[in-house]
Parts: structure tokens; sequence; C-alpha cells
């Protein structure tokens, strides 16, 4: 059991809450200064730092969860709009709709489907999922690494997954049509970077 505190400088942080891009957090410190004992701030981490910003201190702590739960409300608006724009059919794809990969499969290549539950709830949706698995140790059989980078078919955004992030494969001709114009597109890309480097 880990009963280590989780601090924001001298700020015990006591409330968070992810959503979107954000999280946003609450800390308080008994040893500040009463107008300074809570404080509302986001958190950012981008792998290498992390930091706390746009951070405000006070004493009334009903003034701080009301930022708080502000901040909340506005990345949630935020998320709403963003997917609202997408204009193909979102919904997540599970088990029943991909062949179920096993440790002998060789997914490189392929499309796959990555686990709804790898992303955030309101991220849970095809135009994450769907991916094409362009290499790394983990897209072959008895590999020693799990790494697969991918290429997000409806965002073109290249990301890398473990490979028991990967739930499945969809053949080509079972991918709904948006996908498989995008799967040409992202396929005439990758074969025009390669013509060009190995013009080089």
């Amino acid at each position: 059991m880990n009963d280590k505190k989780r601090m924001a400088g001298a700020y015990e942080v006591t409330h968070s809450f992810e959503i979107g891009k954000k999280e946003i957090i609450i800390g308080k410190d008994e040893n500040a200064s009463p107008e300074e004992r809570f404080v509302v701030a986001d958190y950012e981490n981008n792998g290498i730092f992390e930091r706390y910003v746009n951070a405000l201190v006070g004493n009334d702590f009903a003034e701080i969860a009301k930022i708080f739960a502000e901040r909340i409300k506005n990345e949630a608006e935020r998320v709403m709009d963003e997917i609202s724009k997408i204009e193909v059919d979102t919904t997540p794809i599970y088990a029943d709709g991909c062949t179920v990969i096993s440790t002998e499969d060789s997914i490189k290549n392929k499309v796959v489907v990555i686990r709804a539950d790898v992303f955030k709830p309101e991220y849970q949706i095809a135009t994450m999922q769907l991916q094409l698995c362009t290499g790394g140790f983990g897209c072959v059989p008895h590999s020693r690494g799990s790494a697969c980078f991918c290429t997000n078919l409806y965002s073109g955004k290249e990301s890398r997954y473990e490979r028991r992030d990967i739930l499945g494969v969809i053949e080509k001709d079972k991918l709904p049509d948006w996908a498989k114009e995008r799967l040409e597109a992202v396929q005439r890309e990758r074969a025009a970077r390669r013509k060009e480097n190995d013009a080089r």
C-alpha cells in the first residue's frame, strides 16, 4: 500500500479530476499564511517533467471548489464540442467486432483495435481505437519487446502502445467506409515517405 502523499509544491493534493487533456487539482497547506491555505491548479505531465500551472490560492475552500468545478465543466464542454465535430460513427469496438489476437499472431501492417479501456472514458470511441500497426517488437509473436507503433486512421497521429493494449485486428473489407478511405490515405503517405527516404 502506498501512503505517500501527492504534493504540489508545499500543498498536499486532496482532490483531483482528469478529463480531456487536463487534470485539475485542489491542494491544501496547513502551514501557509491564512490567505493561501488552498490552491487550485492544472496539472501537466509530458512524460519527462511535471508541473502545476494556472494556480490560484485562497482561504475560502468553497470558492476554490467552485473554480475547480468550473474548470472541469469547461474542459468537459471542450471535449463534447470536439467529439460532436466527428462526422463518422464513433461506436466503440469490442471483441465481437474484430478478430481477437493471440500470442501467435503477427499484427504488423494490419488494422488493429486498441482496447477501449486503454483510453479515458470520454475517448473510448472507434476513431481512437482503429489504428494501423506499423512496427515495433510487439507486433510480431514471441518477441522480447512489447511496443507496437501505430497510426490512428482517423487523425493520422502516430502513437506507441503495448501489445496487451491491442484487442484484435479487422480486415479491410470489414472496416467502416471512413476507415477504408483513411487506411488508403495513410498507406499512400507512408509509401511516399519511404520513397523519399530511399531517394536520399
